[in-house]
């Protein structure tokens, strides 16, 4: 029997994590850029095409703004949201897949039983800021008063 047998696995672990890190870092940046690239030559379109042209004013600062702050902004909400719902959505698949060949009573018990307390969550969050709003309308009337 050969002692190195076990870290053959683990190097490939670590090469294939770190390639898959690598591999969606660049793809979102790129996405990044593309989407940039599409919102900035719709914006300059749009303001090419609008009725009145805009003159070297106040108007076209604020559409350099937004070409040069909003636009990336807004694309890296869209990457960011795009990745948390892609590892969202590749870990309910194999956590319910690992599930469901563990035990499938297991996996049903927990069907159930998460609607439930995620339902009742969202109830007790709806509470707690009805909570917090009439504390701090109370909080707004003492301080008037």
């Amino acid at each position: 029997p050969s002692s190195g047998g076990g870290a053959t696995p683990i190097i490939l672990l670590i090469v294939g994590g770190s390639l898959s890190s690598f591999l969606r870092t660049t793809t979102l940046r790129r996405a990044e850029e593309r989407i940039i690239s599409y919102l900035r030559s719709q914006t300059f379109r749009s303001l090419l095409l609008s009725p009145t042209l805009p003159s070297f004013s106040s108007s076209s600062s604020s559409a350099l703004a937004i070409m040069d702050d909003d636009i990336p902004q807004t694309a890296k909400i869209v990457t960011t949201t795009l990745a948390s719902l892609l590892r969202s959505t590749s870990s309910v698949i194999y956590s319910t897949i690992f599930m469901v060949s563990l035990n499938a009573r297991l996996f049903l018990l927990s069907s159930g039983i998460v609607p439930i307390i995620g339902g009742t969550a969202a109830l007790f969050s709806k509470y707690v800021k009805s909570l917090t709003e009439n504390k701090r309308t109370a909080q707004l009337a003492v301080k008037d008063f």
